[in-house]
């Protein structure tokens, strides 16, 4: 199955990943989770260079956040500090949980993407 190619990202993207790594809550959230967030209406999952433009997201937001706030782990995703969350991100990700806890099976199925 080959990819679409498409602009680098999507509107929203970067704050769609910011919120996916605030809903984690400080635990490591996969790349392909996070890609998944980047590219969740794009067709064929988002283009050939799509870990390639999440980097690029993730160092935009380094700039923008404290030292050492995203942490790479090496060979499988990104986690956020906690305490590194702005409080924007962490009200858009509480609205996540809340809307998804109104279906079981919604709320299971975030809880297995928050997992990573």
């Amino acid at each position: 199955m080959s990819r679409v190619m498409l602009a680098p990202y999507t509107p929203g993207a970067s704050r769609r990943l910011l919120v996916r790594l605030a809903a984690a809550s400080g635990r490591v959230v996969t790349y392909d989770a996070l890609l998944h967030a980047i590219y969740a209406d794009a067709p064929e999952g988002g283009p050939e260079n799509a870990l390639g433009v999440l980097r690029v997201l993730v160092t935009k937001w380094r700039r923008r956040l404290p030292a050492g706030a995203i942490i790479n782990q090496h060979g499988v995703g990104y986690r956020l500090a906690p305490e590194a969350v702005p409080e924007w991100a962490r009200r858009e990700a509480d609205d996540c949980h809340v809307m998804l806890a109104r279906s079981p099976a919604d709320a299971r199925r975030f809880e297995e993407m928050r997992a990573g």
